[in-house]
């Protein structure tokens, strides 16, 4: 194998893989076809990713990179024109780049670097990367992380019709969202895709301004320019989640109010409220609204702010998931329902936009 490639795409492209590559297999596979593209592969555990980058292959093959070697051999070569040789009969990888050249032993066989599964017969819709990244500000920040429960840890995936929507829950919170897209036609399906499927998919959504999606009973693909997400979806029965949604009427208590100005006020009661189990209490009566937080051996804060409000409460809720659940409201205003101190507390935009459908559950915290 023998390709010529700009410097910059070799590291960028490395970078991106780099990141959440999986700790049993850090490498990457590089594939050099005769039509000048160049496809780097990696393992991220539940899902791989890929990216394809222009070059002039001299001769085309593969072989597998240790990932964070290549990546710091790499950066360290000047902004010009980088040739890559692998020689099979030698086993030895050569970087070259001006008068810098560096040698690698390729860690295994490319032979050994499991297929993708790629090629699908399923049909691929095309959903705009602005309403994916609004949906997963919206509804991807509630996974779970290291539960024992796996299905906790991804995200439900929901394509029908017109609609793309995403849920997201780690058992004590709960963040849904929805939103139509013109021309979008896609058949009914729910796939439980791994939390760092959506993490990726954030971060490559400025790559181009459509992303391409294939959904079948085994792989979830999203394609964004010359980047490629395939996820295994994960095992496990994703929560019914319908049964704890709140269905607040016009006299459960509620507020309603500026967005920004009650999320900078839950962060800033927070830094006493992680202190004592992140708990913080909300009251509101009249249109006047208070936050307090405490703790024994550090100190206590409080936060007010107006609001039009709906009968009175006094509850207590954990601060870092409420903030979290503000702040990833859209829109200026936010309305928060509590129907009993001791039931689910619904974040929700106000007025709700059009084409947009958006909704966070949090458990209240329970005084022992």
């Amino acid at each position: 194998m023998n390709f010529n490639v700009a410097q910059s795409d070799l590291q960028d492209r490395l970078a991106f893989l780099a990141k959440g590559i999986s700790k049993s297999r850090p490498v990457v596979l590089v594939e050099a076809h005769a039509d000048g593209r160049v496809d780097l592969t990696a393992d991220h555990g539940d899902l791989f990713a890929r990216a394809a980058i222009a070059a002039a292959v001299v001769e085309p093959g593969r072989c597998l990179l240790p990932a964070a070697t290549a990546l710091d051999i790499v950066a360290t070569f000047p902004k010009d024109t980088l040739a890559l040789r692998y020689t099979e009969a030698k086993g030895k990888i050569e970087l070259r780049c001006g008068r810098i050249r560096s040698t690698l032993t390729p860690p295994a066989l490319a032979e050994d670097f499991p297929e993708i599964g790629l090629a699908t017969e399923a049909p691929s819709y095309t959903v705009p990367s602005e309403a994916l990244q609004k949906l997963i500000a919206a509804a991807g920040y509630a996974t779970a992380h290291d539960d024992k429960r796996v299905e906790l840890t991804g995200a439900q995936l929901k394509l029908a019709g017109s609609a793309i929507g995403l849920v997201t829950t780690d058992g004590l919170r709960l963040a849904v969202a929805q939103v139509t897209c013109r021309g979008l036609k896609a058949a009914r399906s729910a796939s439980l895709v791994p939390g760092s499927f959506i993490r990726d998919l954030a971060t490559m959504l400025g790559e181009d301004k459509q992303v391409a999606l294939w959904v079948t009973a085994n792989r979830v693909i999203a394609r964004c320019g010359d980047l490629t997400l395939v996820a295994l979806p994960l095992s496990g029965t994703y929560p019914v989640y319908d049964a704890i949604v709140p269905r607040p009427t016009e006299q459960t208590p509620a507020l309603v109010c500026d967005r920004v100005t009650l999320t900078d006020a839950l962060r800033a009661v927070a830094v006493i409220a992680r202190e004592n189990e992140q708990t913080v209490a909300v009251r509101w009566s009249e249109g006047d609204v208070q936050l307090a937080a405490k703790a024994a051996e550090t100190g206590h804060a409080n936060g007010g702010l107006k609001g039009q409000t709906v009968g009175e409460i006094d509850a207590l809720v954990n601060a870092r998931f409420f903030a979290d659940a503000v702040a990833a409201t859209h829109g200026e205003r936010v309305r928060i329902s509590i129907l009993d101190p001791k039931r689910p507390i619904r974040v929700e935009p106000d007025p709700s936009p059009k084409d947009w459908q958006q909704l966070a559950v949090i458990m209240p915290v329970i005084p022992k």
